[in-house]
This record gives structure tokens, C-alpha cells and sequence, in this order.
């Protein structure tokens, strides 16, 4: 019996693994409603006056939270979903896409990083156009908690044992491939074999890599010939940006143009250049070339070309040094891009909602654990300064130690486990009670 009870488990335990797998696969492209499912009733719980969602997959949570609510909807557009990098699958895209179209004209207000992304999205959904929202450091000292901070930190030079007489180019943001750090270099080397170029010009990547990332660079700088000419610095805290590169004479910004949603970046990175001071030695997107030039930061140039690279720096070195922003220019374009006038935009979309209640509640909803997502951050702090109180509602991945809740310069965080496969276990649950309560 025991023989026949063993083989008979050994029979049917393949398949029902294999109907698992499978049944996971599928709901992976319900991700958005998995999403939803997990979230909804929690926000609906909390009595929102604003349902403010950020990226593509709370979109429908935050309809259906806010019809619920009675509230008023917010989307906030990271970047062009459709059309971000890695590249989704023709079907991704196309489910991505109908989403958008379904849900984008019912939020009561959208705002997005960007005019090209803001023209896009008028284009493809016929929706009034996206208040532009640019994702600049604040000008001000705005404290953060000590979890949320880096270690103290010394000079950009000192702490790399650079030089005061290099040539520091500045590279910020995540060191990996397929961000344009590839190219840099590339072009560096080609600088390097010019007439007359500078031969002490360093690279200080500023950010997080990994192993496998830090030897696939070391190994391409080395066949170059660049081993002693590139540095690599752990992150620096993100109100802290902007002093510890201010010490670089150029920042680096080479985005590869390989989805729309690259093309048309504008990072953090650019304003958080400009503000330092730094001239900006930048790839020609659709967007950041134009705005760049028109507002004579720097140099633009082909990403994918090493001898534009090349040109591009040598025009910025033709004297000597590359002409730094002076005091009087950074507080002009302070008074238009930092996060201190990104912040009126903002209180000017939550002004156009028309909504009575004073102080309002805003659930913020953010797809990732917010530790921090600092986009998401600045606007919750912003409203919370404002009057509001505002609680985000945001994810805690499996087997992480972040708590449930927890309170942050008057903003609250509370977090909800997520994974599409627990998000899976409970989906019909959750719909089955929806359907029992109407």
C-alpha cells in the first residue's frame, strides 16, 4: 500500500507543479490587477479625499480606489510605460497600452517628468496635457531620516585620491550597462588620442553597481587603456547630490536612446548638474539636447559615437577648463528648476482638483518599497507642508524587515506585502468578495 501510495503521489505531483507554474505565468500578465487587489480595499479603508498613484501599475488601482472613495484621482507618470527599457514583449506592450487608454482619460489630473512624455501622452490618449513636474533636487536643506542617509562622506577628490589638477568628469545614477558608462569610456579614449588633449582626464562614477557590473567596466577601462583614469564612489544620500559633485568640472550625462522613454529622459542627474555648477557634456535626447543648449549648459553630442564624444569634450576643454555656472546663473535657473518651483506646480494641480475638504487626505500610492523613492518623497513632503495629511501606501517585498508602518517628516508610510505570486494566492479572494458586496 505504501509502494502504491508513493507512486501514485510520484504520478500526479509533476503535473500539478507544472499547473502551478503555469497558473503563475498567466497571472503575471494581470499584474496590474493583481496589484490592485492586494491595495485597494487598504486605501479605501483609509477615506481618501486625493487617490494620488505613481507609475504605470497603480493606474487602475487608483480608478477603482478613488470611485470608492469618492475621492479625486492623481497619476503621476514616471517615465512612458509602453515604452521603457528592458523593452516589454509586442504583447506587454499592447496590454500596457490598452490599460492607458482605458484608464488614463478618468484621472482627474496627470503629471509626468517631462514635455516630450507630456506631448505623448496627449497624443496617444486624447487626455488634457500633463502638468510637467521636473524631478530637481530641492535648493534648501530638507532633512532625511538616518536610515535614509550615507555615511559621512569627504570630498569627491579626496576620496578617490584624485588630482586638484584633473580634468573630473562626473558620472551619477546607477554604474551599469546598456546606461551609456560603456560609450563614456569608449569616448574617453578617443579623446585620449586627439592632438593636444588633456592626458589627466579622470571619470567618478557616483552609484550603485554590482560585482559582476564593477569587472565588466574595470575589464572594458583596462582594454582601453583607462584603468587609472576612472573612479568609482558609493552612493551619496539624494539631498547630498549636489555638494559632493559640485567638487567635478563636467558632468557626464550619456543616456543611450534605446526605448522612447530614454529619448525622452529628463533626469534627475540634469538638474542635479546644474544646480552644482557643473557644464554638462550630454547625450542629444529629444528633449534634454534642446534644453541644454537652449539654456547654454554644455555640450551635446551623438551618444552612440565615440568620436562625437570626443569632439564634444575637447570643444568644452578648448580653453583649458570647462566654464563653470557661475552663482548668479545657478539662482536664475534655480528660480525655475529646482524642487522649490517644482513645488508650486504641484500645490497648483491639487488647487485645480476644486476639492472642499481642508485639510485633504491624499493616499499616495508608489509600486516599490519607497526606501526611498525620493520623486515620491519630495510631492508627499510637499503636500504634508501644505496642510495635508498624506499617507503612502507603498510595497514590502518578501522576507524584507521594513515596518508596517512608520511616520517620516509628517508623511506616513504604510506597507503592504507584495509579490505576484502571493498577490496571485489571494486574487479571487479578493474579487469574490467584490462581487459578494455588490
Amino acid at each position: 500500500m505504501k509502494k502504491f501510495i508513493q507512486d501514485y503521489l510520484g504520478f500526479l505531483i509533476p503535473p500539478l507543479v507544472a499547473t502551478k507554474k503555469a497558473y503563475y505565468n498567466t497571472a503575471k500578465l494581470f499584474v496590474h490587477q493583481l496589484f490592485r487587489s492586494v491595495f485597494e480595499n487598504d486605501i479605501v479603508a483609509w477615506k481618501p479625499d486625493v487617490v494620488h498613484t505613481h507609475d504605470g501599475m497603480s493606474l487602475p488601482l487608483g480608478v477603482a480606489a478613488a470611485k470608492r472613495s469618492d475621492a479625486f484621482m492623481v497619476f503621476d507618470s514616471h517615465e512612458l510605460e509602453a515604452h521603457r527599457n528592458p523593452p516589454l514583449s509586442p504583447r506587454q506592450r499592447r496590454n500596457v497600452e490598452k490599460i492607458e487608454q482605458r484608464y488614463l482619460p478618468q484621472a482627474d489630473a496627470v503629471t509626468t517628468v517631462g514635455q516630450k512624455i507630456a506631448d505623448h501622452l496627449v497624443a496617444e490618449y486624447g487626455i488634457e496635457r500633463p502638468r510637467v513636474i521636473y524631478n530637481a533636487p530641492p535648493q534648501t536643506s530638507r532633512p532625511l531620516p538616518e536610515k535614509w542617509q550615507q555615511p559621512a562622506r569627504g570630498s569627491l577628490r579626496a576620496e578617490a585620491n584624485i588630482p586638484d589638477d584633473a580634468i573630473v568628469l562626473v558620472y551619477t545614477g546607477n554604474i551599469t550597462m546598456n546606461r551609456g558608462v560603456e560609450q563614456t569610456l569608449e569616448g574617453m579614449a578617443a579623446y585620449l588620442k586627439r592632438p593636444g588633449a588633456n592626458p589627466n582626464v579622470r571619470l567618478s562614477m557616483v552609484g550603485k553597481t554590482r560585482p559582476e557590473i564593477f569587472d565588466a567596466v574595470t575589464q572594458l577601462a583596462a582594454k582601453l587603456n583607462l584603468q587609472d583614469h576612472i573612479h568609482f564612489h558609493d552612493p551619496v544620500s539624494p539631498t547630498a547630490v549636489v555638494e559632493f559633485i559640485a567638487e567635478g568640472d563636467i558632468a557626464v550625462i550619456p543616456v543611450i536612446p534605446v526605448a522612447l522613454s530614454y529619448d525622452y529622459a529628463m533626469p534627475n542627474k540634469l538638474f542635479e548638474s546644474m544646480l552644482a555648477g557643473l557644464p554638462i557634456l550630454g547625450a542629444r535626447l529629444a528633449e534634454m539636447g534642446p534644453f541644454i543648449e537652449e539654456h547654454q549648459l554644455g555640450v551635446c553630442y551623438d551618444p552612440v559615437s565615440a568620436p562625437a564624444f570626443a569632439d564634444a569634450l575637447a570643444t568644452l576643454l578648448s580653453n583649458g577648463a570647462a566654464p563653470r555656472l557661475n552663482e548668479t546663473r545657478i539662482a536664475e535657473l534655480a528660480k525655475q528648476f529646482s524642487w522649490e518651483a517644482q513645488e508650486a506646480v504641484l500645490r497648483d494641480v491639487y488647487a485645480g482638483l476644486d476639492a472642499t475638504g481642508n485639510p485633504l487626505r491624499v493616499a499616495m500610492v508608489v509600486p516599490n518599497p519607497c526606501n526611498p523613492d525620493y520623486r515620491v518623497v519630495k510631492q508627499a513632503e510637499t503636500l504634508a507642508a501644505a496642510g495635508h495629511e498624506v499617507c503612502i501606501f507603498c510595497t514590502r517585498p518578501v522576507g524584507s524587515d521594513l515596518p508596517d508602518l512608520e511616520t517620516i517628516n509628517a508623511v506616513d508610510y504604510r506597507r503592504l506585502d507584495w509579490s505576484v505570486r502571493s498577490a496571485a494566492d489571494g486574487f479571487l479572494k479578493f474579487y469574490l468578495r467584490r462581487l459578494l458586496a455588490k
